[in-house]
């Protein structure tokens, strides 16, 4: 809807539970931390869904770096993730969830190879 104020509040929760397990022990502190996603998020409301979307040449250039670095294991991830909207007054809290997913398994370079795109 262009509200740049729900936009700006669109929070990411995400969490890799097999990361010990994964040897990703360097990025470990950051499993599970919130994330507003203010600039890099865009949000699209249809008749009867959100769609939610990241642009992540929007992140930061560490933010970026880590996530290239760990993109090739993706398949080997147990992740789940939930999106909510920030809550800054009483009245907004506690904070609900507009939505959750798990994944497991996602392999993007055999996804990009059978769309015949470039792998990441």
């Amino acid at each position: 809807s262009g509200d740049h104020d729900i936009k700006g509040r669109l929070k990411l929760l995400p969490r890799v539970d097999n990361m010990k397990s994964l040897g990703l022990s360097l990025i470990e502190k950051y499993n599970g931390k919130p994330a507003l996603l203010t600039k890099s998020g865009s949000l699209h409301r249809g008749d009867d869904y959100i769609e939610i979307g990241m642009n992540t040449f929007r992140f930061g250039y560490l933010t970026k770096k880590g996530v290239s670095s760990i993109l090739n294991r993706i398949k080997d991830f147990e992740f789940h993730a939930a999106f909510t909207l920030e809550g800054r007054t009483d009245a907004e809290l506690p904070e609900q969830t507009l939505c959750a997913i798990r994944i497991q398994g996602l392999d993007l370079e055999k996804i990009a190879s059978e769309k015949e795109l470039p792998p990441p």
